[in-house]
């Protein structure tokens, strides 16, 4: 839809005389169309819709999945830590199916009928059926692994002290903070011009970091979700840059009740 590169995006010479008018027209006609779609969505449309989703899902699932088997296939060939891979690897397909089960179920909202409710339903049920699979998947390959460097697999997966203390604390949301987060709202709610230096998370991390964070996921959680997204990222990095977001007063750290 987009025509990048483009060499003016995000400079200063990007000005109206530089738009492309096909572009802006293909656009127009994608947002017309998808807001005349769910504007007069019922439930044919609702099931439509959430069986598309749930087609696309299986696609992000398996390159996920593949993302998983080569983070501990290449644990092996650099000597990492071959049990914390599975771990993380573990995470990625859980993350990935509690994402998509999300997003088929995001389709009830254009549902009338019980019956097409229940019916969304059943697609999410169908993931979670799949999710048993992929964990055996990533499970068989990782003991795979292990035999072939003489290694005995643990298939256990147990919290360290960080993640069980991790678990018992939410982070929430100020209601002001609904939006992307400024550099400059930091340096003036903080008096620190060099905060931005000091930040442990940046770019998509602190970006997705606040929208993981809805006042239910743990510490862990968010942390978890965003290493499944990104790749691994250390609990204490994320906490720490909660803790800054604490201190703006644009998240608070709850202990679970």
């Amino acid at each position: 839809m987009f025509g990048h590169p483009d060499p003016y995006h995000h400079t200063i010479q990007d000005d109206v005389d530089k738009v492309d008018p096909s572009e802006l027209k293909r656009v127009m006609m994608v947002t017309a169309l998808s807001s005349l779609f769910m504007a007069n969505s019922a439930d044919e449309q609702a099931v439509e819709l959430a069986n598309e989703t749930l087609l696309r899902g299986y696609g992000r699932i398996a390159k996920d999945v593949d993302r998983a088997l080569k983070m501990l296939e290449k644990s092996v060939s650099s000597g990492n830590n071959l049990h914390k891979s599975y771990k993380e690897a573990v995470n990625i397909a859980e993350h990935s199916i509690s994402r998509e089960q999300e997003e088929v179920l995001s389709g009830k909202i254009f549902c009338q009928g019980k019956d097409a409710i229940r019916y969304v339903e059943s697609l999410a049920k169908q993931l979670h059926q799949v999710k048993g699979e992929l964990l055996q998947r990533i499970k068989a390959y990782y003991q795979f692994l292990c035999y072939g460097i003489k290694q005995k697999p643990r298939f256990i997966i147990s919290l360290s002290d960080e993640e069980k203390e991790a678990k018992k604390l939410i982070p929430s949301r100020n209601p002001v903070f609904t939006g992307p987060l400024s550099n400059d709202y930091l340096i003036e709610a903080l008096g620190d011009e060099r905060i931005v230096e000091k930040l442990p998370l940046g770019g998509n991390l602190a970006y997705e970091a606040a929208n993981f964070i809805n006042g239910k996921r743990s510490l862990l959680e968010v942390r978890n979700a965003l290493s499944a997204e990104y790749g691994p990222i250390e609990l204490s990095k994320v906490k720490e840059y909660l803790e800054i977001l604490q201190r703006a007063g644009l998240v608070r750290i709850n202990p679970l009740e």
